[in-house]
């Protein structure tokens, strides 16, 4: 049966224990940051984040609030990156139903990113292993999945755990339970009792985030505002490999459209140099 990663946003304290837990199960090097007068450990998911707390404001009329929301892969029940694929290296694990890179296979073309419905794209190319993972790879010690330099990388689901009887890592971490992991049925029917709660204390636009434009998906979220709140589609879409032909199409388009114009100089150049000669 499909598993599911239950995410509550109502719950979450934003003290972002998952992030740390993510980074230290996957062997994953810190984010290098500036101070920007921010909470954030990381703007944006990268080939070493995996998962981050996004901090959002909002000037409600009756009230400011303050929204958090984690930033992952949403393991889409029909995987738009898996769909688009050119080397067949991203498929869904039939016994958890994660959708999981095989980096031996990938060809980092970023189709997948650009295909992702969600956070700008969620998976994310790495150019290079950092010499900490090579350290400790060279000891013999082993890394969650594989490693391999000028591949796309994103949340794999902690499958090495679950298939072990362990839950993923960021839902062994979380101090207020914002986060349970189970089959995806029981996850549903948490997510719909606490959405009726909620919705009971006068949180009138709590509800399940678990789009059917993909499939459903493997992490779910209970938000107490609508998904453009919190940066998420309202009905997203699966992409296909058509999608990318395309995209390709008009990149091909482009590229030809401004070397005409440098070709048609050198040859007017060529011309005049030989009318003169």
């Amino acid at each position: 049966m499909a598993k599911a990663i239950l995410y509550d946003a109502s719950k979450c304290t934003a003290c972002r224990a998952c992030y740390v837990a993510c980074k230290q199960w996957n062997v994953l090097a810190a984010a290098e940051v500036k101070e920007l007068g921010t909470y954030y450990n990381a703007l944006t998911l990268d080939g070493t984040t995996w998962n981050l707390i996004d901090f959002i404001e909002k000037d409600d009329p009756d009230r400011f609030r303050w929204h958090f929301i984690s930033h992952r892969c949403m393991h889409c029940g029909d995987p738009s990156c898996a769909n688009v694929c050119a080397a067949g290296a991203i498929t869904k694990d039939s016994e958890t139903g994660f959708v999981l890179i095989d980096n031996d296979k990938c060809l980092g073309c970023k189709n997948c990113h650009y295909a992702c419905p969600f956070w700008e794209g969620v998976p994310r190319f790495r150019d290079e292993i950092s010499e900490a993972e090579e350290e400790w790879m060279d000891h013999g010690n082993k890394v969650p999945g594989k490693r391999v330099a000028s591949t796309m990388y994103k949340c794999r689901g902690c499958v090495d755990r679950v298939k072990n009887g362990l839950e993923p890592a960021c839902v062994t971490t979380c101090p207020p339970d914002a986060l349970q992991f189970g089959d995806k049925g029981e996850m549903l029917s948490i997510a719909n009792a606490r959405v009726a709660l909620l919705k009971e204390r006068g949180e009138t636009k709590a509800q399940v985030y678990d789009p059917k434009g993909v499939g459903g998906t493997g992490v779910i979220y209970v938000l107490l505002d609508d998904p453009e709140v919190y940066g998420l589609p309202a009905d997203p879409k699966v992409s296909t490999a058509d999608m990318v032909t395309k995209w390709l199409t008009g990149l091909i388009t482009a590229g030809i459209l401004t070397i005409v114009p440098f070709w048609m100089v050198f040859k007017a150049a060529e011309a005049e140099g030989k009318g003169g000669e």
